[in-house]
Parts: structure tokens; sequence; C-alpha cells
């Protein structure tokens, strides 16, 4: 009757130490034979994985005791390492690699998996039907292992890194509509999609503004707190540089609705208290003297000096490198710098706050851009049309009619700027990054537990001659 390769091997193994000097490869494959006849395997053991119970003719230990006065039979160790728990000494390899190439990269895979080929060592002994290993040979594996699960967390991480690029990639297809002056102004702008999961779509913009929002809050707050706190910051005016506060002042008027009805320039219409503080402006521009602000009305001049400024920003990142600016532009910008610096001294918490927001400002316009219904037409639909009819084609092989459908809407929603997009996120997800780094030495692991298992598969008692 059948026996699986566990038995079978424990058999031959007997055989051979039992079996007299000088036979024929005839006579030794008869006397296996003769021994393999006498095993008998419940079934519902061989399912369950346990080692035979001794019997008469039922343990082959206990069939060739007779031969063997020092045969043992199954010890509980056998049995334990038989189970599912013990089995898990065998990937020991494999478990210390992961561990340690989280901790230390290759180098840290490497002795993790050494250490994991001594716990597998370790386990294996206990067993007294596993083969002798020499001192030599166990050095040897323990070597092996370390190597081997080195090289898998370096190829490991060499997959994670391309999936990081190709997430790149494919969000910078997603996002080609966006004007090449906003490219240039934001260059991280799809590093802030991935990071913040900022799909190309309209949802992905509305949290893009719902984040910017959040950030701008954070700002504000701080700015609220030192006004409370009575904080001021000392303002040096030129005449450039008061022209541009006034026309912040003047503009915020209008748009919070303080200007009286009239027939008249909006400067003539100022409340009383707007005229001094303008008034106070211009005599400090004059005479050198810097003018006190609030956190708030400095938040107010830095934000006007760099709306002034922004030919300089953009000047920056010009694609034939920068040109000649105005004196005023230039210290327009290094005055808000200044500003930034000044007020966050006041306002714990500001700075972060600004540099937080100013990259989603960028997402939310570039979204706004990458969206619109107009644009390129080979992204808007060549692209997808592509997918679809690929998709379609391959459905089409795999589940006919139904599968062609499928396989359309799924080719072009992959192949669109919102699906590009999101798989560009979910290759960069940090959970997708750690399966990325562990899935070689997964499948290697998966693969030598396949090759294991279909070598344990039960095979007819009178083939030993085939299975040798």
């Amino acid at each position: 009757m059948p026996v699986d390769r566990a038995t079978f091997d424990a058999v031959r193994q007997r055989v051979i130490q039992t079996a007299p000097s000088g036979l024929s490869k005839q006579q030794f494959d008869a006397l296996l034979d003769q021994e393999l006849a006498k095993v008998e395997q419940p079934p519902a053991a061989a399912s369950r994985g346990m080692v035979p119970q001794s019997t008469v003719q039922g343990d082959p230990k206990a069939s060739l005791a007779q031969n063997d006065p020092g045969a043992r039979p199954a010890t509980f160790a056998n049995v334990m390492l038989a189970s599912p728990t013990g089995q898990a000494t065998h990937i020991a390899p494999a478990i210390g690699g992961a561990v340690g190439g989280v901790v230390g990269g290759p180098l840290g895979a490497a002795v993790g998996g050494a250490t994991g080929d001594i716990v597998r060592q370790a386990g294996q002994s206990l067993r007294t039907d596993a083969p002798a290993m020499t001192s030599t040979e166990r050095a040897e594996s323990v070597v092996k292992e370390g190597v081997i699960q080195g090289a898998l967390q370096g190829t490991g991480q060499a997959l994670a890194w391309g999936g990081g690029k190709l997430a790149k990639w494919l969000m910078n297809r997603a996002t080609t509509r966006v004007t090449a002056q906003l490219a240039r102004e934001f260059p991280d702008l799809s590093d802030t999609l991935i990071d913040k999961a900022l799909t190309v779509s309209k949802g992905g913009e509305a949290k893009a503004r719902m984040l910017l929002k959040v950030a701008k809050g954070k700002a504000t707050a701080a700015l609220d707190v030192a006004e409370q706190a009575g904080a001021t910051i000392p303002a040096q005016f030129t005449p450039e540089v008061a022209e541009v506060y006034k026309v912040a002042l003047i503009e915020q008027a209008i748009k919070s609705g303080q200007l009286p009805p009239g027939v008249s320039v909006a400067s003539a219409r100022l409340p009383a208290a707007l005229q001094q503080t303008i008034q106070a402006i211009e005599t400090a521009a004059q005479n050198g003297t810097p003018v006190n602000l609030g956190p708030k009305a400095a938040d107010m001049l830095k934000t006007a000096l760099q709306k002034h400024a922004r030919a300089v920003y953009l000047n920056r990142v010009a694609p034939n490198g920068p040109k000649a600016m105005s004196l005023g532009a230039t210290e327009a910008a290094d005055y808000a710098t200044q500003l930034n610096a000044a007020i966050d001294a006041v306002a714990t918490g500001y700075k972060a706050a600004n540099a937080e927001a100013q990259p989603l400002i960028g997402a939310a316009r570039g979204l706004k851009q990458a969206i619109r219904p107009s644009g390129n037409l080979y992204q808007a639909m060549v692209r997808p049309a592509v997918g679809a009819a690929l998709g379609s084609e391959a459905g089409r092989r795999e589940g006919g009619t139904t599968g062609q459908i499928v396989g359309g809407i799924a080719g072009a929603a992959m192949t669109s700027p919102a699906g590009m997009s999101r798989e560009a996120i979910l290759l960069a997800h940090p959970a997708m990054q750690a399966l990325l780094k562990q899935m070689p030495r997964a499948t290697a692991t998966a693969l030598t537990a396949f090759l294991q298992s279909q070598g344990s598969q039960p095979m007819p008692a009178h083939s030993a001659a085939e299975q040798r």
C-alpha cells in the first residue's frame, strides 16, 4: 500500500544501516521492497502528519528492530517536530533574514539568516530520524544561509527601489496636463501627490485643498496666540516697501467691506484708523525709522512682498537659467524671508506650518490643471483608449465576452490619469515597499516548501528502484 516520502526515507536509511555488506543492487532493492511491504500507515494518521505508532508490521523501525537492536521508536520530539509548529524551524533562516533585513539591510539579513539556520539545525537535532551532520557541514550550512538571505534582501531592496522609481514615473505621466511654469515652480509636485496620497481626480483636488486649509489654520493659530500675547515685530520700510504694504491694506479693506460707498478712489474712502496707519508707514519710510507691527500685520506685509517678488521666485527655476532682476523685486524677496523668520520667533510653529502649506499650494493648483476638461489629447483620450483595447483583448482570451468587457474597463481605468496616480500611490506605500523587499524571500521560501511537499507525496510501496 502507499507510503509517504518520510516513511520511505526512514525505511531506506534503516536498510542501509542494517543490510549485510556485499549486496548487489538487485539484492538491495529486493530487501528494501520487502521492508516497505511490511509498512502499514493508517490514512487518518497520514493525513494528520502524525508519526505512525510502532506495531508488529506498522513501524519501519519496529520491523527492522530484530536486525538492529539499537533501533529507537518514534519519540515525542519527532511527533512535535512533524507538527505545523515544529515545521516552523525549517523556515527559521527566512524568518531570521527578514528580521535582520529590517534592522540592518543585506548585512543584517545575512546575520539573521545564519542565526536562523543555527535554530533550524537545533530543531532538527531533536529528531531521532534526522541525518547526522558533521561540524563542517553545519558551518557550511550556516554560511550558505547567510549568503542566501543577504542576497535575497539585496534583491528585495533593489525591487523596492525600482517600485519607487516606477511610482514617480507613473505620477509624472498622470500629471502631464500641468503647465510647464507650474512644474518649474513646484518641481516636487509628483512627490507631494504620492506622499499625501492625492489622486489626479476631483476627490484628490478636494483633499489637497482640505490639507492646505489645515496647514494654513496652524499658521493662523500661531499668529493668534502671538497677537494675544502682545508680541510685535519692528519692520523697516523703504518707499517701495511702504507702497507694497499700502496696496495690501487697501485690497484687504475692499475685500472685507470696510470702505463706505462713494464715487471716489478707495484711498480717499478709507476708515480713519487705516488712514492713520498708512500715514505712519509713509512717515517711517521717509525717516528710515521702524514701525512695530503685530504678528498678523507682519504676516500681511510678508505675503504682499512675496507676491511682489513672484518674478524672482520664478526666475530661480527659469528653464534657461536665472536672468537679471530689478533691485526692488530682489529686495522684496529677501525681506519676506527675513520677516518669515522674525514672525516665527514670536509665533511658534508659524514657519513650520507655512513650510507644510507651500507644497500643498502646488498640489492643489497642479491637480486643478491636471483634471481640467481641455488639455493633452493623448492624456485625455488616446492613452485610456489604448489601455481599454489591450485590456479588452486580454480579457477576451481569458474570459470570453464577459472577460473582454471587464478587461476593457480595467485597462481604461488603469491607464487614465486617476488610475495611474492610484498605482503610483500604491507602489510607494510603505506596506507595498515592505512587501516588495520581502518578495524574493517569500517566493524562494514558497518554492522550497512546494518542492518539499511534492517530494513527500504518497508513492507505491513496490517502486523502490524507480524512486532511487
